[in-house]
């Protein structure tokens, strides 16, 4: 699997979403507690006007090839 990096667009089960956070940048999140990698996904959700970040083992998310751009 290719390497994720931040700004990825990415589809995770049937939702598309964002990686804004590699694992070691994951605040408050002990990655010794788990056996995967986990990254930070952004599925365009909000709270408290703060975007919210959902932890996702790396191997979970499906690396989308370029978009379709359009104007």
């Amino acid at each position: 699997m290719k390497k994720l990096n931040k700004g990825d667009l990415v589809k995770v089960a049937d939702s598309l979403g964002v990686v804004t956070h590699l694992f070691d940048e994951l605040e408050g999140f002990n990655q010794s507690d788990t056996d995967d990698e986990h990254v930070g996904i952004w599925f365009g959700e909000f709270e408290n006007n703060v975007h919210k970040v959902r932890t996702v083992p790396s191997e979970y998310c499906k690396i989308l090839t370029a978009p379709n751009f359009y104007h």
